[in-house]
């Protein structure tokens, strides 16, 4: 990485430009549709994030270019019940992983995500997982993620 650009771990001072890049990141997706769509999701992420950074359960990490923030990527742990290939009971979600366009094709989410794999295993996580969009699958590929077709899901 360019030494113009500088990695650092959030802090709850930030929850406005996380809110800020994680909307624009779901814009992107096409999830944030309405002005109204955005608000709510502004609202309930704020408090969210505000909740489970200061119980450090989440944990967002950005990249910066002289004073801007380029990209970022933060993870949620999850606990439970150990199990034999989970000794700890620990596990990862890592999420929101987002490079503003303009910063693309740099390596920058790769630097993100081995930021996060750190910190995971720092705190004793035996599984780290996250859902890959488009390209982003052959990044997490390229850096030893499986796919899995095991999971089932219901929604209310």
């Amino acid at each position: 990485m360019d030494k113009s650009f500088k990695i650092r771990q959030a802090v709850l001072d930030d929850i406005d430009i996380i809110i800020k890049i994680r909307l624009d990141f779901l814009k992107e997706l096409g999830t944030v549709v309405s002005d109204h769509d955005a608000e709510i999701l502004s609202k309930k992420s704020r408090d969210f994030f505000l909740r489970s950074m200061a119980s450090k359960d989440t944990f967002v990490w950005f990249i910066e270019k002289d004073g801007k923030i380029v990209s970022t990527g933060a993870f949620l742990i999850f606990k439970q019940l150990p199990l034999s290939l989970n000794e700890t009971g620990i596990d990862a979600y890592i999420f929101n992983i987002y490079t503003i366009p303009e910063y693309r094709r740099q390596g920058l989410a790769t630097i993100i995500t081995h930021q996060i794999m750190n910190e995971a295993k720092k705190v004793q996580c035996m599984r780290v997982w996250l859902h890959a969009i488009g390209e982003g699958a052959l990044l997490y590929e390229k850096l030893g993620f499986k796919k899995r077709e095991d999971v089932m899901e219901f929604l209310f």
